[in-house]
Formats: C-alpha cells, structure tokens, sequence
C-alpha cells in the first residue's frame, strides 16, 4: 500500500470514517463510549506527558513568587535613596498619575508658617483686625517658660514647640531658664514700642531695632524675643549665657531660627538680635541653618525648586539633595520642598504627590506658595548638605542692594 494513503487507515479503537467525497456516518453512543474507553486504555499504557508535568510546575512556581511579592513588598520601586544607576525622567508637566492637585485661594498666600515679614513686605492682619488665632503662653507652657507679662500670646503651634524645646533643654543642661520677653504684637502694640524706643533711646535706633508698626514679625504670632532668668530672678544677656551655643545647636530641631543674625543685617535691614526666634516648622529650620542662609535669601533659594523642575529631597540620611519632581513618587521616609508661584486667577492648582503622607501649603507674603510633603517617616533635621544645593544656596545670598 502507497505509504502517502496511511493517514487515511482507521486507527485500531478508532470508529469506522466515511470514504472521502462521502457522507460520514453518525456514530452509535456504544461506538463513542468504546472509542473514548479505547483512547483512556492507550493514554493510561503510555503514561503521564512529561511535557505537561514541566509544564504544570512551572505554573505553579510563577504563581508562587507572584504570591511572595504581593505578601513582603518585595519588587516595589521605593527607595530611601535611589539606586546609583537610577536615570532621572525628562523634567516637564507633572503627569496626573503621580500627584493631586489641591486648589488654593490666591488670597492665601498671606498666609502659613513660612510668610516672610519685614521692612518690605508687611503683615496682612485679617479683614477683622484682629490679628492670628494665639494661646496665652503663662496658661499653656506648663511651667516650662516664664513670662514677662502674664497677657503674652503666641500661635498655638509655635508655643507647643517651644515648649517641647525648653523641656528636651533642661533634661540636657539641668537649666530651666527661658523667659518669653516679648511675643505677639497687635499693630497698636508696635506703635507704642516704636514710640517708645524713639523717644528714649534715638529714631536711628528704633530703625535699627523695631520695625514699622505693621511690618513686625511680631504680628504673626510666630516670632519670640527670649532672655535668660534664673529662678533667683538673676539674669544673663542670652547670648552670653553658658548653654548659649546648646540652644543654638537644638532649637533649629524644633522649627526655629535666629531671625537676625549679625552678619545679615544687610539684608534683615533689623540688628543683631540674638533673642529673637522665629517658627517656621521643621524641617526648614535645620535647611535654613545648614545653608547659612537668612529667611529673605531662602525664600529666594526655593524658587529654584518646583513642581516642573526638581524638589528639595530630605532622605533619612539627613543629605539634602534635589530630585526630579516626577521622580518624588520613588522615596519614602522623606520630606520633599518645593515652590509654586501665583498664576492668574482666584485659586492656584498645587500638585502634591499621591504618596504623601502630610502636606503643607503655606504662602510666602510674597509671590508664591511653598509646599512640605511628608512621606513615612521624614526627618526633621538635615546632616549635610549635597554640593549642588549647596551651590543653589550660595547663588541665593542676598548683598541687600536687591
């Protein structure tokens, strides 16, 4: 028999095919349940597919690792730094996927922890006149602070955290020393100080230490002049105290600055005043004191970072770095910066990053709104500084000829 026709000899079991050109014969159910019987009888002889074990296991195994992943995190593209041969995404519109947008009043930006008021830039008091929300420090410091006057207020929020620092300062020095000499000041009180100081001790030092009645920090609730009284009522000038330099070394950890440090008097257009602290939250305190910078200068210096450029990058290391913005949803453990500008119209869209775990949003008194993103747990301090930023930061120093 030609060998090419063997594909059309019924095989044994099989039931009986119609000849080609024919109609095939419908098969009896005894004849498909012998056939059936027939080919299990066959397939049971020959034994199990090898082909189909392998196949079977390897199934089994992505499915495992599948499970794995999902139950430990592992694979997931986050990092406390990135990986060293992490290449940055183009920079540019922010996509939709990465961040919310959060709508601001354009009004706001007289507004927050990080208002920047001094000689050129005043306070703006509420429509009421009124002045910020305060807290009576005498009923709120739990006997950590003593008080000049017992009418002394302060934002809430700034006299929590110093508080918190006198506290953690004698559990360290053994001192506790600090008294709130002057806090929040309503417009009529400035009058009256600047009067004051004009008619004792000269016009030309009253410029040099008091500012214009609405041009005073003093007015937001968040700037404090300490001194230095012991419980015998002995004092010391502050920056001649002993634990001085302790102070100076810890307070930045809790959110504030020397304000109007001697060598920017330039710039503050205010004297050297080593009393006088300023709350403007962590972690910008420790930035603002790692950079050298004064708070005029570093109100410049963030511009450099926005949301279609590169944020300032805090990672648990405590290095300050920037990052492509579009690349913030790779970290954890961290705080990001960054600056948007006003834009025309009643509300500002701001971007925040859907893995945020907080976020700030706190006008500058002048041109713009600056944005503090925590994710995990961020640090409040910064270690050291990285050249680039650092470089940023030198950039911004101000002569106070601007």
């Amino acid at each position: 028999m030609n060998a090419n026709n063997d594909k059309n000899i019924p095989a044994a079991g099989d039931p009986p095919r119609a000849p080609q050109g024919q109609p095939r014969e419908t098969p009896t159910p005894k004849q498909v349940l012998e056939h059936s019987h027939s080919r299990f009888r066959k397939r049971k002889k020959e034994g199990i597919n090898p082909g189909i074990v392998i196949f079977a296991l390897v199934i089994i195994a992505v499915i495992g690792v599948s499970v794995f992943v999902l139950v430990t995190g592992r694979g997931k593209k986050n990092y406390t730094e990135l990986p060293e041969n992490h290449v940055p995404v183009e920079t540019g519109e922010v996509p939709q996927e990465t961040c919310d947008y959060v709508e601001v009043d354009a009004s706001a930006v007289h507004g927050g922890q990080l208002i920047l008021v001094n000689f050129r830039y005043p306070y703006e008091f509420p429509e009421d006149g009124e002045g910020p929300e305060t807290a009576n420090v005498y009923d709120n410091c739990r006997g950590m602070l003593k008080v000049a006057s017992m009418a002394d207020s302060l934002d809430p929020v700034t006299l929590s955290r110093l508080v918190s620092f006198a506290s953690d300062f004698e559990e360290r020095t053994g001192d506790r020393c600090f008294m709130v000499n002057s806090a929040h000041r309503t417009y009529g009180d400035q009058v009256s100080i600047y009067r004051s100081y004009s008619e004792t001790l000269g016009e030309e030092y009253a410029r040099s230490y008091v500012a214009n009645p609405g041009y005073s920090e003093h007015h937001t609730g968040m700037a404090a002049d300490l001194a230095v009284v012991f419980d015998d009522g002995s004092s010391v000038p502050i920056d001649q105290y002993q634990n001085y330099s302790i102070m100076r070394e810890m307070i930045p950890s809790y959110g504030f600055i020397l304000r109007y440090p001697e060598e920017k008097v330039a710039v503050t257009k205010i004297g050297n005043e080593p009393w006088h602290f300023r709350y403007v939250g962590a972690p910008h305190a420790s930035v603002i004191e790692k950079t050298g910078l004064c708070f005029e200068e570093y109100i410049e210096f963030l511009k450099n970072y926005t949301a279609d450029g590169s944020a300032l990058y805090l990672a648990s290391d405590g290095i300050l770095r920037s990052l492509p913005f579009v690349d913030c949803a790779l970290v954890h453990d961290s705080a990001l910066i960054y600056y948007v500008p006003l834009s025309e119209g009643a509300t500002v869209s701001v971007p925040v990053p859907k893995n945020a775990a907080e976020y700030q949003i706190s006008g500058n008194n002048v041109d713009g709104f600056i944005v503090t993103v925590t994710v995990g747990s961020a640090p409040d301090t910064v270690s050291s500084v990285d050249g680039s930023v650092a470089e940023t930061a030198q950039a911004s120093v101000l002569t106070g000829e601007e």
